[in-house]
């Protein structure tokens, strides 16, 4: 959908003066809107992050190297940091059980309160 569509798809709520004052779309065209406009801060930040001029890993060398314990929590601090940039300070904090390592690959068992139904996650 382009500008000239939503233009054409819109309807306006005008008041006494005959000023336009709220804009009612379709679902459908809202959901389309909502779309693009998540599609665009995709882009922004693809475009932010090669202007970043960070050093990035080819998928297919990061595959058959493994990192390093010291190389992983350094990832993991960075990805937690990023992570609470994005959600900002009101978000209730990652426990560091959470971007552990050792609870990454820790199977973890929960009882559904059935007597035999034990599951793994």
């Amino acid at each position: 959908m382009g500008v000239a569509d939503l233009r054409q798809k819109s309807r306006f709520v005008v008041d006494s003066n005959g000023e336009k004052q709220a804009v009612l779309l379709d679902y459908a065209v809202w959901e389309e809107l909502l779309n693009w406009l998540e599609d665009l801060e995709d882009s922004e930040e693809i475009g932010r992050l090669r202007d970043a001029a960070e050093e990035f890993i080819p998928w297919e060398q990061a595959k058959v190297e493994p990192l390093s314990d010291d190389e992983f929590e350094a990832l993991a601090d960075q990805l937690t940091d990023a992570f609470m940039e994005y959600v900002g300070p009101d978000f209730p904090p990652l426990s560091d059980y959470a971007v552990d390592r050792a609870g990454l690959y820790e199977d973890h068992l929960f009882d559904r309160g059935e007597e035999d139904a034990i599951c793994w996650t």
